[in-house]
């Protein structure tokens, strides 16, 4: 900049400019909320002249990163902070481009917006986009639904759906949680389904089947279906679906009748549809029809039949359910037809044998013995000591009978894995019958090796039922006999009452032992056992509601039981309101150790009561209100409690400790969930920024309700949320209301009272002084939501600003998160700010979030603050941007005014608009005046609007290079562009050529000319002009001009003679002059036209009376030649009679010529022919 100053100064002038093209005529931007925006715009110089500059922007929040550029193609990069700023608001200015000999502006408007996602359908402002979107494509919606962008579409009135969006983002990424989202949002229906049909019969099926069932869904949405199949012969071809798997609203599902997995006769299956919302049921029958079998196949279907009679008929023949004869009867029929299917098997007759001799029909078991014996030819087998046995059987001669055991024992010597043999041996060896207890023993180790024969269990049965003192554990074995004795109805009371002495001595519960009890207690309802039931559970510790019912039995016979009423109230199930027998009531009058809820149930009844039995409430009331304010300290709270605590709460039992306590604990409500996979409740209220999480124990949940709007969600074990779709009831436990009144007052720091009493909207015109100890705790919370606590904030501090004492608020200024608040509410406490006169603190937050978040005065204040508390007077970036703000907003003082004046730099009408403010107040505006003149030198710009700048300058001694720069551009402006002159700069100039300062070209030449347009020269003036006449003249730098200077100047430098064709343009063009003497301006000659000055060119002609001279003008520049001026060039001029120049005499005899008076073309060729003479004689050539 200064080279260029000092340039015009000199007189010189560029003549080439640079031609500028900018890439955009404005900007049109849109900024995302507390974003910045960095971008760049071009500039090009198109004539390829290099061009230097600098940007100024006119907007605080828009930063130019490159202030100052040369070349000749610049980008120019800018920064706009947005912060501070919300969506809709609009802010507009421009770039001011100062650049060699010109200014340009760039205008700009940004759009300030949120983060908005943007899809193929374009950006998403709304939830109605959202669910358009997710309407058209669901996976694109699933993905934005998870985007940071997406809060931003839920407007500041969708409190709800922010809730619920809130808590479905904490759970598990699912497309289930965006459908329940939509839905809990009332932007679509619940999707159901419906499949096609609801049973399918299959009739004597012979092979497996493939079948088709169709399911249809209701609407657009996620739909997830778990499939599964109880029965393994149903098959479906997939066990989940999706709504990606459906064409259209139908999806066909697949499955399979598996033949081969069914069992004989009917079978029966289902088929579980299962989403979120709903369960749907395909029930199958099918009837497994006989395949054509083979002969074989079915007689092996016929032998398993056979011999499962033959077990079932010992059983009952054992069990003595039936006699000894129809047992023989029908067991010889189906040994005949086993042995007639399989006639190898020698066993079958055997045992008919056994079946006859026990029938005392022994002819026809010898007969089939005898055979036997005939044909059996190995006697080391099981078979033959089978055989041995059933000849016992005949022959009971001890002797007999010891041999054939002797001769069985060796057989079983060699086949010690064969359980006949054991089984036959049980009934021989004398140590098994006539030990039972050995026996028992025996054959519990058969089988607990593995030997399931109902055989032995049948034998075992039998020794226990007559000898119930062997059942002396409840082992595994034990166990078995006596489940198998009871699934066949044989338990005996003998043995049920040996079951209730063995469990005696066992200890901790085990569920088969309780099962047995019970059993036991089955074949006889004796009270003793009811008696050793209640004490095997609670020895065991055993309170489950599903053991309540025997304690209560207990109780209602009487029973004298350590720890039977206690058990009573712990098994009581909480969930359901029975009546506590009277005895119960009268036990616990006094201190008990049972669980608080257990006591609470029994207070609730005695409170039930207290009208028909006043008595026994008189004698529990102090206990129950010592109860009540342990459990309300500890804040423990279900429906009985409530009761308790209601009841202690008309009794006026309240102190501080006890209202802090309740603040919860009045709002308690109680949740009931439909669905039992649900573990937890998640509730969320809008005045709160946490949720509370509480678990769901048996369908319950304890939540605490003191907001109007709410949102309950609920997860289940595998971290999935739900909010619709999980059916609930929601009950209030307490009068709050009643109660609210006092313990607010006695505790007015507790959160829940303050916004139950403020209500969503507090208002500070409705604040009193009663309600100034809540401020304090609202200021400073913690757990308010930001929003709300916000907005509340703002009213306190409005309260305050009527009050005198405002400590409290300025703590709370002081330390207030200024950057959670609502931009409104920011822009308020701003305010607030600058009020209560805390400028340092304002003025941090000016700088983070915009100077435009104030007002003005507000700006003027902090300026001041700044300014005075400065030691020395420097430049401070932001300090000048707030002066600055605060400047154009029409607001400002004069210390803002000399601080601009000292250090403001920008476009040069904002610099013009602040040294009249600074004139009018009368302060030092020498360098502002230096800063505006040399921008306007640089740039070009009409010093014409800055002459009153310029004349103050130039009045109070301002820089010599200044000075001379500016009166240069207006002679210049005045020589060469024909610009009028200013009498102040004329004034300068002549002031300057008469002291004998410097002066370039360019003010003499406007000097000079300046002269050219007065009639009449004082003495001071003619000399100067005559000067520098003599001086241009000199230096053959002629203008047409010369000829309106004082007659006695054109006569003393003979100009009277000459005329100039002058032309102005760029001073790099080649101009020629083509001009022709002839009448017919037929032949013309070419000359150049020499510049001689600043573009002007001229060229001189001698042009007599009567002559005429055609001519035109060609410029030429970068090889293109354009004609441009064309003329003719005559001499009419008559002059006086006293002009005795020989250019007169000759234009006379011309003009007596043309008027035919030789008399007077004589005299004067006479006289010229004089001057002739003499000039000749005078005059020698060299």
């Amino acid at each position: 900049m200064q080279k260029r100053i000092r340039q015009i100064a000199a007189g010189k002038f560029e003549s080439d400019q640079p031609s500028l093209s900018i890439s955009d005529e404005e900007l049109f931007l849109t900024v995302t909320e507390g974003q910045e925006y960095t971008g760049e715009f071009e500039i090009t110089s198109e004539n390829h002249i290099p061009v230097r500059g600098i940007v100024y922007s006119t907007h605080p929040r828009m930063e130019c990163l490159t202030p100052q550029f040369e070349g000749e193609n610049i980008r120019i990069r800018y920064q706009f902070h947005s912060k501070g700023l919300v969506e809709g608001q609009e802010e507009k200015g421009a770039f001011v481009i100062l650049c060699n000999q010109s200014v340009h502006s760039l205008s700009f408007c940004v759009s300030i917006s949120r983060l908005y996602a943007q899809t193929a359908t374009g950006a998403i402002r709304s939830l109605s986009d959202f669910t358009a979107l997710a309407k058209e494509s669901w996976q694109e919606a699933y993905q934005l639904f998870y985007h940071k962008s997406f809060p931003n579409i839920l407007k500041a009135k969708e409190t709800k759906e922010k809730m619920y969006y809130q808590g479905i983002l904490a759970a598990k990424p699912s497309s289930q949680n965006l459908e329940e989202f939509l839905v809990a949002a009332g932007r679509k229906e619940q999707i159901h389904f419906t499949i096609s049909e609801t049973d399918c019969r299959f009739d004597a099926l012979t092979e497996s089947q493939q079948q088709k069932i169709e399911i249809k869904k209701s609407e657009w949405g996620y739909l997830e279906l778990a499939i599964t199949s109880d029965a393994a012969f149903v098959q479906p071809a997939q066990t989940q679906i999706t709504s990606e798997d459906f064409l259209g609203s139908t999806f066909v599902l697949k499955y399979i009748v598996d033949y081969d997995r069914m069992h004989a006769g009917n079978n029966y299956a289902k088929i579980t549809f299962s989403s979120v919302y709903e369960t749907k049921v395909l029930e199958i029958y099918a009837h497994k029809g006989e395949k054509q079998k083979s002969k074989e196949q079915k007689e092996h279907a016929k032998i398993r039949e056979c011999q499962s009679g033959l077990v079932e008929l010992y059983e009952a023949f054992r069990l003595k359910k039936i006699v000894t004869g129809v047992w023989a009867n029908e067991s010889v029929e189906r040994l005949n037809q086993l042995h007639a299917m399989l006639p190898d098997q020698v066993m079958y007759p055997l045992m008919k044998a056994q079946a006859l001799v026990i029938n005392h029909q022994k002819q026809e078991a010898e007969w089939i013995l005898e055979e036997f014996k005939r044909e059996w030819p190995d006697h080391h087998t099981p078979e033959w000591g089978y055989y041995l046995y059933i000849m016992t059987l005949l022959e009971r001669e001890p002797a007999y009978v010891d041999r054939m055991t002797h001769e069985i024992e060796m057989i079983f010597h060699e086949n010690p894995d064969s359980a006949l043999l054991f089984w036959v041996l049980s009934f021989l060896e004398e140590e098994y019958y006539n030990n039972s207890a050995h026996k028992l023993r025996a054959i519990a180790h058969w089988v607990m090796s593995g030997c399931v024969s109902p055989y032995l269990y049948l034998e075992a049965y039998d020794l226990i039922s007559h000898d119930p003192y062997l059942l002396t554990k409840l082992g595994r074995f034990e166990v078995r006999i006596l489940r198998w004795a009871i699934r066949h109805q044989v338990l005996t009371k003998e043995l049920a009452a040996q079951i209730f002495e063995v469990v005696e001595m066992n200890q901790g519960f085990h569920p088969v032992h309780f099962e047995l009890m019970q059993a036991a207690y089955g074949t006889e309802e004796k009270p003793e056992y009811v008696g050793q039931i209640c004490s095997y559970l609670i020895r065991t510790q055993q309170f489950d509601t599903k053991f309540h019912h025997w304690y209560e039995k207990g109780i209602g016979l009487e029973l004298r039981i350590t720890g039977l009423y206690e058990a009573y109230l712990m098994s009581l199930d909480e969930r359901e309101i029975a009546s506590v027998p009277k005895i119960i009531r009268m036990y616990f009058q006094y201190d008990s150790n049972l669980p608080y809820r257990k006591m609470a149930i029994l207070y609730n009844n005695i409170i039930a009561s207290k009208e028909s039995e006043p008595e026994i409430y008189e004698q529990y009331r102090r206990v129950m209100s010592r109860f009540a304010m342990e459990q309300i300290e500890q804040e423990h709270v279900d429906d009985n409690l409530a009761v308790v605590y209601e009841d202690m709460l008309e009794l006026g039992l309240v102190n501080e400790e006890l209202a802090k306590c309740l603040s919860n604990i009045l709002f308690a409500h109680k949740l009931v969930i439909m669905q039992p996979h649900m573990v937890r409740a998640i509730v969320y209220q809008k005045q709160m920024k946490d949720p509370q999480i509480v678990p769901i124990v048996n369908g319950c949940a304890y939540v605490s309700l003191f907001c109007r709007e709410y949102a309950i969600l609920f997860e289940d074990g595998k971290g999935q949320r739900y909010i619709h779709s999980v059916p609930y009831r929601l009950d209030s436990l307490m009068d709050a209301g009643s109660y609210l009144e006092k313990c607010t007052a006695l505790a007015p720091e507790e959160l829940p009272y303050i916004v139950s009493h403020f209500g969503e909207k507090p208002d500070h015109h409705r604040f009193d002084a009663k309600e100034e100890k809540f401020f304090r705790r609202v200021l400073f919370a913690q757990e308010l939501d930001t929003e709300y606590q916000s907005y509340f904030s703002r009213e306190i501090v409005r309260y305050y600003q009527k009050k005198e004492q405002k400590p409290l608020v300025e703590q709370y200024l002081e330390q207030a998160d200024y950057e959670q608040m609502p931009q409104a509410v920011r822009q308020y406490m701003m305010e607030s700010l600058a009020d209560w006169r805390m400028y340092d603190r304002l003025y941090e937050q000016m700088q983070e979030y915009g100077l435009d978040q104030i007002g003005s005065s507000a700006k003027v204040a902090v300026a001041t603050y700044l300014l005075d508390a400065m030691e020395e007077r420097e430049q401070d970036e932001e300090l000048l941007l707030l002066c600055t703000s605060a400047f154009l907003n029409k607001k400002y003082n004069d210390r803002i005014l000399q601080y601009l004046s000292d250090f403001y730099s920008g476009p040069v009408e904002t610099m013009l608009r602040l040294w009249r403010a600074a004139q009018d107040f009368e302060l030092r505006t020498r360098d502002l005046e230096e800063r505006i003149l040399e921008q306007m030198l640089y740039t070009d710009m009409d010093l014409l609007q800055a002459l009153e700048v310029f004349a103050h300058y130039y009045e109070s001694g301002g820089q010599e290079l200044i000075v001379l720069a500016v009166i240069t551009v207006f002679a210049q402006n005045y020589f060469v562009k024909e610009a009028a002159l200013p009498q102040q700069i004329l004034a300068i100039i002549r002031r300057r050529h008469q002291s004998g300062k410097k002066l370039n070209d360019a003010c003499k030449l406007a000097l000079l000319k300046s002269f050219s347009g007065m009639s009449s020269l004082q003495e001071a003036q003619y000399e100067a002009a005559d000067v520098l006449l003599a001086e241009f003249t000199g230096r053959n730098m002629n203008f047409s001009f010369y000829k309106r200077l004082d007659r006695r100047l054109v006569q003393k430098y003979h100009l009277y003679d000459k005329i100039y064709v002058e032309h102005r343009t760029n001073p790099k063009k080649h101009v020629v002059l083509h001009y022709s003497r002839d009448e017919d301006g037929e032949q013309f000659h070419e000359v150049d036209m020499p510049n001689v000055y600043a573009g002007i060119f001229v060229e001189t002609f001698v042009v007599f009376f009567g002559e005429e001279i055609q001519y035109y003008i060609t410029e030429e520049y970068k090889n293109k030649v354009v004609s441009t001026e064309s003329n003719r060039l005559t001499c009419n001029d008559i002059y006086a009679q006293k002009d005795e120049s020989r250019y007169n005499l000759i234009n006379q005899m011309l003009i007596s010529e043309t008027l035919s008076d030789e008399v007077s073309m004589f005299q004067t060729m006479k006289q010229y022919a004089g001057y002739d003479e003499v000039t000749k004689k005078v005059f020698k050539l060299l």
